[in-house]
């Protein structure tokens, strides 16, 4: 219930006034008739549709598989050469393997034998699973340098720095070594890359194997309905007895 006062007047007005409730009966004598008020709480639920990850899938790709001829220093040819590759999307690591003559390509032949007969739990589960990847997961690659042997210098640049060390000039290089055979574990580097190699005999030209595997994962993501909650929210009143 309410009571209402409105005043007509110019000017205010004091009232004064008294509510007073007369019970019907003893036992409410003292009924409490102040109003109290509760929330009351409306749930509904609905559903939106999610994008999950389902999984994701780890692949060894072979990028680079191939033997260079490096002539030597009297060649008509020139000692030197360069080799290009681009590493695919989603590659999370890389490794490389150089090796020059029978001897760097037995090495390779001999760890990828040794990883094998030795077994592991990549050996199974990822197709092409070879020395390299392994090196590139951190694994037992069973790689190992050798220290007879000829030689060749090689570093490992871009595009423009492969053109300045064609030409003789400074360049940037992000790797270099001057090795019978060489392997290295890579974090992921974007764009065209080369393997540039120069041959230091001035009789005897080589033969040098490069080797690149990268690591990919790629994430496979798939849609599912989730159910949500609404809540909403009203008061209401309510008497103490």
């Amino acid at each position: 219930y309410k009571f209402r006062f409105y005043n007509g007047a110019v000017s205010g007005r004091i009232c004064r006034f008294k509510i007073q409730r007369i019970s019907a009966n003893e036992s409410t004598k003292n009924f409490n008739t102040t109003v109290y008020w509760k929330t009351i709480y409306d749930t509904s639920y609905y559903e939106v549709p999610e994008r999950y990850l389902a999984k994701s899938d780890t692949a060894v790709v072979n990028v680079l598989d191939q033997v260079a001829k490096v002539h030597s220093g009297t060649n008509a040819n020139g000692c030197k050469t360069t080799t290009n590759f681009i590493l695919p999307q989603n590659t999370i690591s890389w490794s490389y393997y150089i090796g020059v003559n029978q001897e760097g390509q037995q090495a390779y032949q001999d760890a990828a034998q040794n990883l094998i007969k030795n077994g592991g739990k990549f050996v199974t589960a990822l197709s092409g699973y070879n020395p390299l990847a392994a090196l590139a997961l951190g694994a037992t690659s069973y790689l190992v340098s050798l220290q007879t042997g000829e030689n060749v210098l090689y570093r490992l640049t871009d595009g423009a720095n492969a053109s300045l060390f064609m030409a003789g000039q400074p360049y940037y290089q992000i790797k270099e070594g001057n090795v019978i055979n060489d392997f290295r574990k890579m974090d992921p580097i974007t764009g065209n890359l080369y393997f540039c190699l120069y041959n230091d005999n001035a009789l005897e030209g080589i033969e040098v194997m490069i080797k690149v595997t990268a690591i990919t994962v790629t994430n496979v993501y798939a849609t599912r309905q989730i159910r949500k909650m609404d809540i909403k929210t009203h008061q209401e009143p309510y008497l103490k007895n």
